[in-house]
């Protein structure tokens, strides 16, 4: 950690009164529970998840093409991408599954559950689509939607337009998003002044929703200059206020107060839950910022979790990273908009998105490759790209650094924290994963596959370790006649998987004998083994 204030020692009380718990369920790594792979088929992605109060777990993204999930429903994309919405069991078994979408392009991006169960979906049209018993039509190029889907997968009502999405504590919905001109939401109407230019002005907006997507209240969250770019990375919420997070460049004003941009840097403006500005901010100096994830607790504490170059400032913190590389920084600050503490991650680690639980501690999805040593930690990716969950103290000290994956590309895109302190991840992986006592062997087809994973923070890591995936060494490869496996032991069986996934050729290895591919069709196949002892072995050959 780089820096820390210590004068919170009241703050520092109450913490340790709320979060009473042994020590080492704080800072030993939590156990993956369980873990799914979502389908077998085309590409499937994952983009966000959330959780109800019964501890079931639904994730949002997108698919393409035939894609069969488990031993579920087999599901095909009405154009070139659908929406997928899923929804898995506290135990991790599939209670449905649903594909939204028409002629066109649609993709998945935010979702959030209220206390009834029921999800808001956020993503993107390309071309008409119909929703439940609305139809969709986007504006030229594409569009965003929202949309809200009861327990058992109906959709109830979808609208037009919106962009970033957040859902407080009583059911109210929170979007954030750009817009020029004029925009007119519910019975209110926002509208921009002309630049400098006198072309039409461009800004943000800040809406509230009830349930059933009627606009409650909406805002002009800021307006840009003709020379500035904003993005809107995040909106998030607690009782202590409703923020909206992002990138910009130039200047952006705000009600009361005008932002400017060293180079690229992250703003966050804040409004109470009854649509007042109370504050704004600018995170960053010359580093090129760049907003991935923004989160906020129980006490108004925001998280913004991005990117920088070489060195950057957070109010009187600074920190440095790597020169000329891109790097991932978490940093928090109090309600009143004062930088308390910032982190950087080790190269090559990348931030995805934060979470924070009832008891103010910070989560994070990230992805890694090779060994990388931080806060006192240190963890190594079994083969290439490694999914990784890490966990903060309110004050915060790295607790704890959990992976999960094979010897492929593996990441974390997303992640949610329930009441008990359960965590789910989502992301995606190459051909072979391992999350704790869950392993998976998909097919060599070259589309990444997304899972669903479960980690208790309530169960260290006293279990009996999960075998990992060792790499094959095969050679030559590609192989036109035979092919040697490399650190497998004689009497180890191998199977060569097509890209169907069908066990194309089985056998025995037996020491100094090549295994035959003569007679298997050209293509990709993935090389399983496993040995006397049960370890676990993994490649993939090119036959030529």
């Amino acid at each position: 950690m780089l820096h820390l204030f210590t004068r919170y020692v009241g703050a520092l009380l109450a913490i340790l009164l709320l979060t009473a718990r042994p020590l080492a369920a704080q800072t030993t790594a939590p156990n993956w529970q369980w873990a799914a792979p979502l389908a077998d088929g085309d590409d499937t992605y994952l983009s966000d998840v959330a959780l109800d109060a019964a501890g079931n777990t639904y994730a949002v993204g997108d698919f393409r093409g035939t894609i069969t999930l488990g031993n579920g429903p087999t599901l095909s994309s009405h154009g070139n991408t659908d929406v997928l919405l899923v929804k898995y069991g506290p135990g991790g078994a599939l209670l449905w599954a649903q594909a939204l979408g028409g002629p066109s392009s649609e993709i998945g991006s935010t979702i959030k559950v209220d206390a009834l169960g029921n999800a808001y979906i956020t993503g993107r049209i390309s071309g008409p689509v119909t929703l439940g018993t609305a139809t969709l039509t986007p504006l030229p190029g594409t569009d965003a939607f929202r949309a809200k889907i009861d327990p058992q997968g109906t959709v109830l009502w979808a609208r037009g337009g919106g962009g970033s999405l957040t859902l407080d504590a009583a059911g109210r919905l929170y979007e954030a998003a750009g817009f020029t001109g004029t925009i007119t939401l519910g019975g209110t109407t926002l509208a921009l002044p002309p630049d400098r230019r006198g072309n039409p002005g461009r800004g943000l907006y800040l809406a509230c929703y009830d349930a059933q997507g009627q606009a409650q209240w909406a805002r002009v969250a800021a307006v840009l200059d003709s020379a500035s770019s904003v993005l809107p990375g995040a909106v998030c919420v607690s009782a202590a206020g409703v923020y909206v997070a992002g990138t910009f460049t130039g200047q952006l004003t705000t009600e009361t107060q005008r932002l400017t941009a060293q180079r690229q840097d992250v703003y966050a403006v804040r409004y109470d839950l009854q649509g007042n500005w109370l504050s704004a901010l600018r995170a960053g100096d010359a580093g090129q910022e760049e907003l991935y994830t923004a989160a906020t607790d129980a006490a108004g504490h925001l998280y913004l979790g991005g990117t920088f170059r070489a060195n950057t400032t957070f109010g009187s913190i600074g920190i440095t990273g790597v020169p000329d590389t891109t790097t991932s920084f978490v940093v928090q600050y109090d309600a009143q908009g004062q930088a308390q503490w910032a982190d950087v991650l080790p190269e090559p680690a990348t931030l995805m998105r934060l979470a924070t639980d009832a008891s103010g501690r910070l989560y994070g999805a990230a992805y890694f490759r090779g060994t990388i040593h931080w806060g006192g930690r240190q963890v190594t990716s079994l083969g290439e790209d490694d999914a990784l969950v890490c966990c903060y103290s309110p004050l915060g000290t790295l607790q704890w650094l959990q992976r999960g994956g094979g010897i492929y590309h593996d990441y974390a895109s997303a992640l949610a924290v329930d009441a008990a302190g359960s965590v789910r991840v989502v992301g995606y992986f190459g051909d072979e994963y391992t999350f704790g006592p869950s392993t998976f062997s998909g097919v060599p087809d070259g589309n990444p596959d997304a899972f669903v994973a479960r980690l208790d923070v309530n169960t260290a890591l006293a279990a009996a370790p999960a075998r990992p995936v060792a790499p094959l060494t095969l050679a030559p490869n590609p192989a036109h006649a035979a092919v040697q496996l490399g650190g497998v032991p004689a009497g180890s069986r191998v199977q060569l998987i097509d890209a169907l996934g069908r066990v194309a050729r089985e056998a025995t290895v037996a020491a100094g004998v090549p295994l035959s591919v003569r007679g298997l069709p050209a293509g990709l196949y993935a090389v399983r083994a496993t040995d006397a002892q049960g370890r676990r072995y993994a490649g993939r050959l090119l036959v030529q």
